[in-house]
């Protein structure tokens, strides 16, 4: 009986992981080709983007991003005509594959760049290229 309660209680929880993640599935980084779309300096990172997304949507991605706030920040500017545009600072972790993990955590799973959809693993390497 208590295998079955600890078998309940994990199907609830990845059941409730996946819809809180489900929010931010169906929404794409949408990546420019420019330099100031991904910096790096001795410290830090600064990974510039937009998103399309409801309001909800937003609130949602915004605390996912509560939970990084001592080794990342996230800001958004003003919306237009749905799109936000965001920033996100990686503190003392300047490589690609960290804003690669921190996009992971925030639960995108697609990126765009110059029109073409990729999957977010490939997202390291189009930064390095940028």
């Amino acid at each position: 009986m208590k295998k079955i309660r600890i078998s309940v209680l994990a199907l609830l929880l990845a059941g409730s992981v996946q819809m809180a993640n489900a929010q931010t599935k169906s929404i794409d980084i949408q990546l420019d080709h420019k330099e100031t779309t991904f910096s790096q300096n001795g410290t830090q990172s600064v990974t510039v983007f937009k998103i399309k997304c409801s309001p909800a949507e937003l609130r949602s991605i915004l605390n996912k991003a509560s939970e990084i706030s001592e080794s990342a920040t996230l800001v958004f500017s003003d919306e237009v005509d749905g799109v936000y545009t965001g920033t996100l600072t990686c503190l003392l972790q300047n490589h690609p594959e960290y804003v690669h993990k921190m996009f992971f955590h925030l639960g995108f799973e697609n990126f765009s760049l110059d029109g073409k959809t990729h999957p977010l693993n490939e997202l390291p390497e189009a930064l390095k290229q940028l």
